[in-house]
Parts: C-alpha cells; structure tokens; sequence
C-alpha cells in the first residue's frame, strides 16, 4: 500500500488531557493531509477507539487517571499494535529520569 492510500485510510489518535494541546496536534497533523481521533483521557480512547483502524498513537505521557505508559501497557496487553509516538510538555522525562 502505497503512502496516499494508507493516509487515506489511517487514523492518528491524539491522546492529552490539554485541550490547546489536542487542538494544536490536530491543527499540525490534519494540516499534512492527515485524519484525526482526539481522546482527552487514556480511559476514554479505550472505550471509544474502533482498534480495526489502522494509523498510530500521538500519547501525552503525563496525563491525570492514566499515563501515557500505563496506556502503553494496557494496550500491549490488549495485543492492540498501533505505534505510539510519546510527547510530554514537561521537562523532566519519565523515561530517563531527568
């Protein structure tokens, strides 16, 4: 499948608690010819992304309830394969530890 019929057919999911982050992704990812999902929770893309679309994950990783990593889990678990891309606006990183 080439680039143009997979973005036809993809579906990026942006996940943030941010409002004005949600709408900024948006505005950058659909601006690149992209279609978008925007979930202001972990919770609720779990209960409302249809996981037969494909595309990939834009995850805040600081978020209230669930975390962007504990969303990543759950989603392994869930065998659910969709390519996450993390973003924080925090300085430190729960990766590195700085």
């Amino acid at each position: 499948m080439g680039l143009d019929k997979f973005q036809e057919k993809a579906v990026v999911r942006i996940i943030d608690d941010d409002d004005s982050m949600r709408k900024s992704w948006r505005f950058l990812i659909e601006g690149e010819g992209w279609t978008t999902k925007c979930y202001s929770s972990a919770l609720r893309f779990l209960e409302e992304d249809d996981r037969n679309e494909l595309g990939c994950v834009v995850l805040d990783v600081r978020m209230p309830d669930m975390s962007g990593i504990e969303l990543q889990r759950v989603m392994m678990l869930q065998k659910n394969g969709l390519p996450i891309i993390f973003v924080s606006g925090q300085r430190r990183s729960p990766f590195n530890g700085h």
